[in-house]
């Protein structure tokens, strides 16, 4: 996140700057307005702190600093407009497309946990509810 930054915001510009595609984060869960002096955000569908280097290795990022932790907000997405070509000119970025519901369950290159996160978003994201997830 940049400072100032919501994570929902930041969620959509990471989005577009690492795949060139506008989205719009949308709800996980039923928002309950708080009133006309407040704004209402986007509930993320996970939210965890995960360790990118613990205490003491001596793995660090191409800067040269050590990265630690990492607090990540997960949002649901929709995209904005037409999909067209997709951008994976991003820096660490090898390649952007999209998936079906069966490729990923059979994805050997990514984590566990990233394949468990996706499926999770074909199954409970508010358009595969309303569409039925492929």
């Amino acid at each position: 996140m940049d400072e100032n930054e919501l994570p929902h915001h930041a969620a959509e510009r990471e989005f577009l700057e690492e795949t060139g595609v506008k989205v719009k984060a949308v709800s996980a869960a039923p928002i309950l307005s708080s009133g006309e002096e407040t704004e209402d955000l986007p509930m993320p569908f996970l939210c965890n702190l995960h360790w990118i280097n613990r205490p003491g290795e001596k793995k660090a990022r191409q800067d040269g600093t050590i990265c630690g932790q990492h607090y990540v907000f997960a949002f649901f997405v929709e995209p904005e407009g037409e999909l067209g070509k997709l951008d994976n000119s991003d820096d660490g970025i090898d390649e952007v497309r999209w998936f079906t519901k069966k490729e990923v369950q059979t994805l050997k290159e990514t984590s566990n946990t990233i394949r468990r996160e996706a499926l999770y978003v074909f199954d409970h994201h508010p358009a595969a509810k309303r569409k039925g997830a492929t």
